[in-house]
This record gives C-alpha cells, sequence and structure tokens, in this order.
C-alpha cells in the first residue's frame, strides 16, 4: 500500500485571524499607523537634528533614526501578531506603547526640562513647540492609547478563551 505526499504533510492549526471589523483588530491597525506615522516624522526631522552631537557620542538625528526604525520594526512585528498568530497581539500591542510612550515622554521632558547631555546622548533641550513637533506628540499619545487599550481588550479576550 503507497500512501500519498498530502498523508505526510502536518495538519494545519485551526487559526482565524482577529478581524480588522473587530475592536481588537481597529486598535491594532490604529496603533500601527501611529508607529508608521511616528516613524516618518522621526525621518523627516531627522537631518534638521543631525549637527546636535556629542564628542564620542551619538547626534539626535542618529536617535531619530534609531527611533523610526524601532517603530517600523514594532508595526511590522504588530501586522505579523494580527495575520499570524493572536497569541502574540497583546505582548506586541504593550511593547508598541511602551514605544510610542517611550518617544512621547522623551518628546515632553526635552520640550520642558534642560535635562542636559546623559552619557554619550547630546542635550535635546528644545523649549518651544511646532507644527511637526506637536503633530508628533498627538500621534505617539493616540497610539499609545489605542495600543493600551488593545493590550486590554486582548488580555480580557485570552481570560474569556483561554487561548
Amino acid at each position: 500500500m503507497t500512501t500519498s505526499t498530502h498523508d505526510r504533510r502536518p495538519a494545519l492549526r485551526n487559526y482565524a485571524a482577529p478581524d480588522i471589523s473587530t475592536g481588537l483588530g481597529a486598535l491594532a491597525a490604529l496603533t500601527a499607523v501611529a508607529l508608521v506615522a511616528s516613524a516618518y516624522l522621526h525621518l523627516h526631522l531627522a537631518a534638521n537634528y543631525a549637527p546636535n552631537v556629542v564628542a564620542g557620542g551619538i547626534s539626535e538625528g542618529d536617535m531619530f533614526h534609531i527611533q523610526a526604525l524601532a517603530s517600523v520594526a514594532a508595526a511590522a512585528g504588530l501586522m505579523i501578531a494580527v495575520m499570524a498568530d493572536h497569541r502574540w497581539l497583546g505582548p506586541a500591542l504593550l511593547a508598541s506603547a511602551g514605544l510610542l510612550a517611550g518617544s512621547l515622554a522623551a518628546l515632553v521632558a526635552y520640550r520642558y526640562f534642560d535635562i542636559g547631555r546623559i552619557l554619550i546622548l547630546p542635550d535635546m533641550y528644545e523649549p518651544a513647540w511646532f507644527r511637526d513637533k506637536t503633530l508628533s506628540a498627538v500621534i505617539e499619545g493616540v497610539g499609545v492609547a489605542a495600543a493600551l487599550g488593545g493590550a486590554l481588550v486582548a488580555w480580557r479576550r485570552t481570560l474569556r478563551t483561554g487561548s
């Protein structure tokens, strides 16, 4: 008796990705949009801040590039969690919230406080608001709220279903 190649393949899991029309899918999508928008703004502004550098350290422009890269990576990870394995959606949303909150905290801190240079980081004090800075703060604030709301929904869903 011969067996076909179909008999040797592992069975596929029954899995349905969260529908984007659900609250959880919408919060994850809004978080991803906030991450990408934050990345765009940081890339757009990086050249303006490149001259602000500490000898032997990194420039503020470099930090903007790092933040943009981290935001794109977080958005990609979030979308992978939505499409591939919803068990990682809660942790992906929490990581996204942390990244956006850190960016927002740095923006606000360096707007209102002259912290000075820290080790290899330059002094980034800038006591002014302008359009792109305000837009970044709003985007990051909305992203934090969406990510934390989504993480809460994911956590409650996990408690209800056990998966």
